[in-house]
């Protein structure tokens, strides 16, 4: 799932695939970018933050969550990736929720 901003506005996405909201249908991908405040970030920092949704309704809720919550994984500006630095600020000043690291480094 990723959440970021163009010249037409703010769009979310899942895998490739983008959700147009309509006006009246409540969607479960807009309604968790605007909890954990993904649209505002990706305003204000010109990103695209890519997380994952978890909660219920989404693969068997095996976290056995209340409501929808979104992990942030990644984030690209400009076409490019954040490093870990640049991404790790953007959590931290956003207070995001991150996906666990499993893995620092370089990989051969």
């Amino acid at each position: 799932f990723s959440c970021g901003a163009n010249e037409q506005g703010v769009f979310v996405n899942q895998r490739n695939h983008s959700i147009v909201e309509k006006e009246g249908v409540e969607n479960t991908y807009w309604k968790a970018a605007r909890k954990e405040k993904l649209c505002e970030v990706a305003l204000a920092e010109g990103v695209i933050v890519y997380g994952e949704l978890l909660g219920p309704g989404i693969q068997k809720n095996i976290y056995n969550l209340k409501d929808h919550e979104v992990y942030v994984f990644d984030a690209k500006k400009a076409g490019l990736w954040l490093n870990v630095k640049e991404f790790s600020s953007l959590v931290e000043k956003y207070k995001l929720k991150i996906a666990p690291i499993l893995f620092e480094g370089k990989l051969k």
